[in-house]
Parts: structure tokens; sequence; C-alpha cells
């Protein structure tokens, strides 16, 4: 038995994808290895959260920012607001991943894995 839960998904693409997320988000993405996922928090200025992230490096200057459905809007305004003068774009992918919730036993060949989580063709499992 597998769930699906509706989740929010950002790529961060470009040269400076990584100094761009390094120095908004609350965790240390400069460090985070291509194939891996790390768990972050999008903060306000004085240090409120915006939204809980996970960031998966998929390749060196490609990053998906992944958040709950209903924040997706948000965050995309927040980092958009930040993403002045820097060599990286943000495309709302949503509409193209899926998160799933599913016993071990149940996962595909088509799925691969990242770190704790698995990242599959075309969905996105945490």
């Amino acid at each position: 038995m597998s769930l699906e839960i509706s989740v929010g998904v950002l790529s961060v693409d470009g040269p400076e994808a990584a100094k761009f997320l390094h120095a908004i988000v609350a965790s240390d993405v400069n460090s985070l290895a291509a194939s891996k996922t790390q768990e972050s928090l999008l903060l306000t200025p004085v240090g409120k959260v915006v939204a809980t992230l996970w960031i998966c490096r998929t390749e060196d200057e490609r990053f998906l920012v992944v958040t709950q459905r209903n924040l997706i809007e948000k965050v995309e305004q927040s980092l958009k607001r930040l993403l002045i003068r820097t060599k990286a774009q943000l495309i709302d992918e949503s509409d193209s991943f899926k998160a799933v919730i599913s016993p071990m036993s149940e996962l595909t060949d088509s799925t691969v894995l990242i770190d704790d989580s698995y990242l599959g063709v075309d969905s996105l499992a945490l």
C-alpha cells in the first residue's frame, strides 16, 4: 500500500544555485553532495519559519526544493525576491512530481536512492 502526498517542487538551476540557496536557507547547502538530500528551513529576516524544505542536489548545479504544496507559492515568492543578479533560475515543477510513502518492498527499479529519501523517475518519495 502506498500513500500519495501533494508536494510543491521548485528547481533551482545554474552556476550560482548552491551559493544562492546556501545564503537563504537554514542548512549547509554548499556541503550537500550530488544525489543527496537534506532537511532545511526557509526563514524570514527575523527568524520566523516560512516553510520546512527538503533540498535535493540532483546535479552539481541543479537542486530541487520540496515543501508542502500549499506553501509553494509563498516559498517561490520569497526565493524570487532574493534571486536578483544571481546566475540561477527558479522554476515551479510541482506538477511533474508527487511524493509517495511506501514500504521499501514496494519500491520499483525506476526509484533511485538519494540519501534517506528516494527520487524516482517523475516522482519524489520522501
